[in-house]
């Protein structure tokens, strides 16, 4: 017993240690972009797969997994090494870099909901924190230094377009909110924290990312509906959450071109941006999946680069890795959603849970959490983790 106990100490550390150094990579990767350091970005992300793959080879002993988990994984590598052959690509590393990317976002969901761990209290403190701290940078690099530079009439604070901008906006707002809310009974000073709120949904409606804009209300509705009216989110809502996107895709896709949207929606319109503007992207990754519905074309839709992103998380997979991959993927979200809902015994959990919920709704409209965001997805990862925290012993 003391041994098993002195195991799952270290254990504990070893996995607290993990999410702290992800968070603060996370992090840094913002900062050093909007300062236009990419250099360094790269570096930093390039280290977050050594952290994590580093931490898992110490952990895969001491940690259970399930058979639909391992066939998650096993049945998303044979794919797309099949389809690579097939197509006689090359595994080269940034051929395999997007593969590499979804499966280190598996792992982190899985040992974030489901590992018996206890996280120290420094690593709940940088979670809660940091990211709060970088999004009053954001706000202050726009405001004060002057870090206006648009594209297509979006700001883009040193990223690479105004979309990857608005949603890590969108993780910022997302901290702050619980942030404001955690600390309001401690300290009521946190209360000027508001204008840094109301800052950041400017600057999402000044990177004209609607993607966020409706998540941020979608986010609104889960706090009114569990927060104000105290009702609980049912198996079937939360169902309907993690369907979410291939739910609005097809309902998308069969209503974009009717004279009614385009009449109801024509207010959200701006240069560049049309209420189509998802339709041929979509519609031509259809047809790659209609090619290879088990398999996949991880090779077919990115040209033999393996670099790809389809706008929308769920048709990002189907289309990569095959059905099959779908299936155990969304199996995997639910279990993790309904493993966190379980842990949801006050309302600072209940924010922080429609946090995630809302950053799965926001994959409605982008796939770069499961394709290729820069870090961004180790944010998303960080309210699990403060969820499903399992004390605050010190390790």
């Amino acid at each position: 017993c003391l041994i098993r106990k002195m195991m799952m100490r270290n254990d504990s550390k070893i996995i607290s240690n993990m999410f702290t150094l992800l968070i603060m990579i996370s992090c840094a990767i913002a900062f050093f972009t909007v300062i236009k350091q990419y250099n360094v970005v790269s570096l930093l992300f390039a280290i977050s797969f050594v952290v994590i793959f580093c931490r898992i080879f110490m952990l895969y002993k001491s940690c259970s997994m399930n058979i639909a988990f391992i066939l998650l994984i096993g049945v998303t590598v044979v794919n797309v090494i099949i389809n690579c052959l097939v197509n006689d690509g090359e595994f080269s590393v940034m051929y395999m870099r997007k593969l590499v990317m979804f499966l280190c976002f598996c792992f982190l969901q899985y040992y974030a909901a489901f590992s018996e761990y206890k996280f120290s209290p420094r690593t709940i403190c940088l979670i809660e924190n940091i990211p709060v701290l970088v999004g009053v940078f954001f706000v202050v690099s726009y405001y004060l230094f002057g870090n206006t530079e648009r594209i297509a009439g979006g700001i883009i604070l040193g990223f690479s377009n105004p979309n990857f901008t608005g949603m890590w906006l969108f993780h910022f707002f997302l901290y702050g909110f619980y942030f404001m809310y955690n600390n309001l009974k401690k300290n009521k000073w946190c209360l000027l924290y508001i204008p840094f709120i109301v800052a950041i949904i400017n600057l999402i409606i000044e990177s004209l990312t609607r993607s966020c804009l409706i998540s941020i209300l979608i986010f609104a509705v889960l706090i009114f509906w569990t927060g104000i009216l105290k009702r609980k989110i049912n198996k079937i809502i939360l169902f309907v959450i993690v369907f979410f996107p291939i739910i609005y895709m097809i309902i998308y896709m069969n209503v974009v071109n009717s004279e009614w949207f385009e009449n109801m929606f024509s207010f959200v319109i701006s240069e560049g941006k049309s209420l189509k503007s998802r339709l041929y992207i979509w519609s031509r990754s259809l047809k790659f999946f209609y090619k290879s519905p088990i398999l996949g074309d991880y090779f077919g839709i990115s040209s033999g680069t393996g670099q790809s992103q389809l706008h929308n998380t769920h048709l990002d997979i189907l289309c990569s890795y095959g059905i099959v991959t779908l299936v155990l993927y969304i199996k995997l979200l639910f279990d993790v959603i309904l493993r966190t809902y379980d842990n949801v015994k006050n309302i600072s959990n209940n924010i922080l849970f429609c946090a995630f919920c809302a950053t799965i709704i926001q994959g409605s409209f982008e796939a770069a959490i499961v394709s290729g965001s820069m870090g961004l997805n180790y944010l998303t990862i960080g309210f699990l983790v403060l969820i499903n925290r399992k004390g605050t012993k010190n390790v």
